[in-house]
């Protein structure tokens, strides 16, 4: 564990030295499994948001080259492959023996765009401090959510309805024209193996999604804890 926890924090550091040198970043935050989690396995896939003032092409591509400099040998991961997952949503790259940077950019527009359409996303991102800059929160916050954001929304249950119904995975990923970015919508192919990961995904944040409106809150809770909860809704109803 200890070894982890010093791999952990020299990414930690070497990620803040790429950052740090683009004047143009106004927030950066690692998001996920990676800040909580005390096993190797969590370098698979760090999420990295980053919102800048103004996106086109050459800060995306600068801020990618950034990222593609990160050594791995220097984090002690010298066995590692680094790789680059630039596109929006759940699709994983994460193979053995790789180190993936999840990398979302927005500017500030299309963070407040991400929060009126992805609410719930934005919500759980909230909870985590930036390593850079100012928080998300402080930049455009989720003032509610409600079951209708659960129905309808980019990754509600219609939306996820449909992949299901398709064997795929929905996700975006950036295009420029005339130097703006435009989110280009793509799918992904499951395989079986991974449309069961894919349903564990979808049934574990539509129950956190739904945990989160009937408590009023913005708890991330472990399964256990979220499996509890629903068994005394169900035995509560029975009673009734």
């Amino acid at each position: 564990m200890n070894q982890y926890k010093d791999v952990k924090n020299k990414i930690l550091n070497q990620l803040y030295n790429i950052i740090s040198t683009y004047s143009f970043i106004k927030s950066a935050t690692i998001v996920g499994s990676f800040i909580k989690s005390k096993s190797i396995e969590a370098i698979s896939d760090i999420d990295i948001v980053i919102i800048v003032d103004e996106l086109n092409k050459k800060k995306f591509d600068e801020l990618i080259l950034g990222f593609k400099k990160f050594n791995t040998t220097k984090v002690g991961l010298s066995n590692y492959i680094l790789k680059i997952n630039k596109t929006f949503g759940p699709l994983k790259l994460n193979t053995s023996n790789n180190i993936v940077f999840h990398i979302m950019i927005y500017d500030i527009q299309g963070h407040i765009n991400h929060v009126q359409k992805s609410p719930f996303t934005c919500l759980s991102w909230e909870n985590y401090k930036p390593i850079y800059g100012d928080s998300i929160k402080n930049i455009y916050p989720v003032l509610n959510v409600n079951i209708n954001d659960i129905i309808n929304t980019r990754r509600g249950l219609l939306k996820y309805l449909e992949d299901i119904r398709c064997g795929v995975i929905s996700y975006s990923e950036y295009t420029f024209k005339n130097n703006s970015p435009l989110l280009i919508k793509k799918r992904f192919q499951l395989n079986d193996n991974q449309k069961k990961e894919y349903g564990y995904h979808i049934t574990h944040y539509l129950l956190l999604n739904i945990y989160k409106i009937f408590t009023n809150s913005n708890n991330e809770i472990s399964q256990d804890d979220l499996i509890s909860f629903f068994n005394k809704i169900d035995n509560n109803l029975y009673k009734e």
